[in-house]
């Protein structure tokens, strides 16, 4: 077999823009394979924006494989900038026609090689757990045991049908009101408004560790609203929009958020992202009131959607529920695994 030669990718270089699609290619087929109707895959500006960004918190690197000048698999490694120092995030992807070459293994080399070289001693990925839509051996979970990663968490993917019947998001809402009436919930579309943008964006800090995170090692995000706005700026670069609504305290103060976001590139399915409610304003239907609320401003804002997307750890059961009650239904397993270096 020839040599598997794998690069890091920069952007600078004249050939990036070449590179960089062939690259998105390997992706696109490696993570439809076998999950064609679950899988949830990011554009080619997407990810070229990621690569190309300046964003202070996160700093991201493409990688691409090659045999005999064919770009063959590649990978992207994430570090955190500002917290979870200790910590690098390697994907690796590798089309089914090219695997059991060593490929994958060169790509995570390169990549665990880099991470060391910044500090990081914990690496963590995620593997969609088989079997495919037609009994396909999807290969992540065979692989990451290979490499020595263990199992952290297991989340459940989740999918509802839109437009959700608007008779049933109000008895939801109604049922929940009562239990939430000394609170205010906002919805908006876009950035979050400036009067509630600092406790925002505290509260969404600790939503990894809020949740049910396994045996993961990880650590509040850095709280910081300037890091939060160029967020938002890079999102919409990348043709990504958002409702979101909070419950907001007699003081002032976010006390749940919960956020749907939109991409250009597939106006028809929308991802749930954070849903958090503050520790010690739960017990209050918050969860609930909050994501009624922004569903129902997603389908005035976004008529063209036909699904939701979202996920959560299996043994979240409060989050499962509220996502049953507004008509959910699991459709993959996936494992977030973990491996210490050193």
């Amino acid at each position: 077999m020839s040599t598997v030669q794998v690069e890091r990718l920069d952007p600078a270089s004249p050939g990036f823009d070449d590179a960089v699609r062939a690259w998105h290619g390997v992706y696109e087929a490696a993570c439809r394979y076998g999950r064609a109707s679950r899988a949830n895959t990011w554009s080619l500006e997407h990810l070229r924006g990621g690569v190309t960004s300046d964003r202070p918190d996160l700093a991201r690197h493409a990688y691409v494989a090659r045999v005999d000048g064919e770009v063959v698999g590649g990978g992207m490694l994430s570090l955190p900038r500002l917290d979870n120092l200790t910590t690098a995030n390697p994907d690796v992807w590798v089309p089914v026609e090219q695997r059991r070459r060593g490929i994958g293994r060169a790509v995570h080399t390169a990549m665990v090689a880099d991470a060391v070289a910044q500090g990081r001693t914990v690496l963590q990925a995620g593997v969609h757990q088989g079997p495919g839509e037609q009994g396909e051996d999807l290969g992540g979970p065979g692989f990451a045991a290979a490499l020595g990663y263990e199992v952290a968490l297991v989340e459940l993917q989740s999918r509802v049908d839109l437009p959700l019947d608007l008779v049933r998001l109000d008895a939801l809402a109604a049922a929940a009101a009562p239990h939430h009436a000394a609170y205010t919930l906002r919805s908006w579309e876009g950035p979050v408004p400036e009067d509630l943008v600092a406790s925002y964006v505290e509260l969404d800090a600790v939503v990894d560790v809020e949740a049910p995170s396994g045996d993961l090692e990880i650590e509040p995000l850095h709280a910081d609203v300037d890091v939060w706005r160029h967020k938002e700026r890079e999102a919409a670069a990348q043709g990504r929009r958002n409702v979101s609504t909070a419950a907001v305290a007699p003081d002032g103060d976010v006390v749940a958020l919960t956020e749907l976001w939109a991409n250009d590139h597939e106006p028809a399915r929308l991802h749930q992202w954070s849903t958090i409610v503050r520790r010690d304003h739960r017990g209050h239907r918050l969860g609930l009131a909050t994501k009624v609320a922004n569903q129902r401003l997603a389908q005035e804002r976004f008529p063209e959607a036909r699904q939701v997307v979202t996920w959560n750890a299996e043994s979240n059961a409060h989050m499962l529920a509220v996502n049953v009650d507004l008509g959910f239904r699991v459709v993959e397993r996936t494992c977030s695994v973990q491996l210490r270096l050193g």
